[in-house]
């Protein structure tokens, strides 16, 4: 009997690891699949800041990052962009959920509520963007890519897609377009 028992104590932790690092294999799968098309597929568009963590107002070293929840469209030729993108950042300060079934929704207002990001893109609802497309989602904001490396304009630059599924769409910060850094991945 204890030999049964010396199997089932060594046995159950390993399925476990070989559960997690399956699962670690195939989430790995997953986001370079989605980095591969935010290469290939992605548009460079300006993204207003929603709220952002205190460190990224002060000066940072190079290396830093901190999250920042912005908005942002894919759309072309929004007329007066910068007014839109700043009145979007004001209703997702004030957000509240009204439609629970809406999951993006649902998400949107845990994120309001809680300041605690999400990385995929979630589909503003209609109710407050009308007919334009928009998106908030928190990204990593690089302090490399900032002037003086601290948030001094209200928006940064993403290179960012938008499938249909949630799970299909990316947004990753990259340099203000006059920054001529080399470190640029997405370009």
């Amino acid at each position: 009997m204890w030999w049964l028992l010396g199997s089932l104590c060594i046995g159950i932790p390993l399925i476990l690891v070989g559960l997690a690092v399956g699962y670690y294999v195939w989430f790995m799968r997953q986001e370079a699949a989605r980095e591969e098309k935010l290469k290939r597929r992605g548009r460079v568009v300006k993204a207003w800041i929603v709220f952002a963590n205190d460190n990224l107002y002060k000066k940072n070293a190079r290396d830093n990052f901190w999250p920042a929840q912005v908005v942002f469209t894919l759309v072309e030729d929004v007329r007066n962009l910068d007014d839109v993108l700043e009145d979007l950042a004001e209703e997702i300060r004030e957000f509240e959920t009204e439609d629970e079934e809406d999951e993006d929704e649902r998400i949107i207002g845990q994120v309001v509520r809680t300041e605690y990001g999400y990385g995929w893109p979630l589909r503003i609802p209609k109710r407050i963007t009308g007919r334009l497309v928009a998106y908030t989602s928190t990204v990593d904001v690089q302090c490399k890519w900032l002037p003086a490396r601290r948030l001094e304009e209200p928006y940064i630059y993403i290179k960012a897609y938008a499938g249909k599924d949630r799970q299909d769409r990316l947004a990753r910060m990259v340099p203000y377009p006059d920054d001529d850094d080399e470190d640029d991945d997405y370009e």
